[in-house]
């Protein structure tokens, strides 16, 4: 069984599981199927809207996969989730990242 089919499974057993969520949405971006992705990027933030990495990944799959308003959007609003949560980290990365977005949004 692949590693998309176990976490399908798990996320079948239990839909909440933001492991799950998470780790099928990385999984599909390393398969480069970034609308996939986004769904359980989007999924992850639902169990848990302050989760800043889903933000992050989010923001990446929907960049790599030609959607770049949305992307910066998703940056945006991870940065500010970031600075509230204090994880300070993310939200430096997310700003490179929105940086290079809107200075070259083609």
């Amino acid at each position: 069984m692949s590693q998309v089919e176990a976490l399908k499974k798990m996320i079948e057993k239990n839909p909440d599981s933001l492991l799950a969520q998470f780790g099928l949405a990385k999984a599909y971006m390393e398969q480069e199927d970034f609308a996939s992705a986004a769904i359980h990027f989007r999924e992850a933030i639902r169990i848990k809207p302050d989760y800043t990495a889903a933000y992050r990944f989010l923001g990446q799959s929907l960049d790599k996969g030609e959607q770049k308003e949305e992307a910066i959007q998703v940056y945006t609003k991870g940065i500010q989730v970031s600075e509230q949560s204090g994880d300070m980290e993310a939200g430096k990365v997310m700003k490179v990242f929105l940086k290079r977005l809107e200075s070259h949004p083609k």
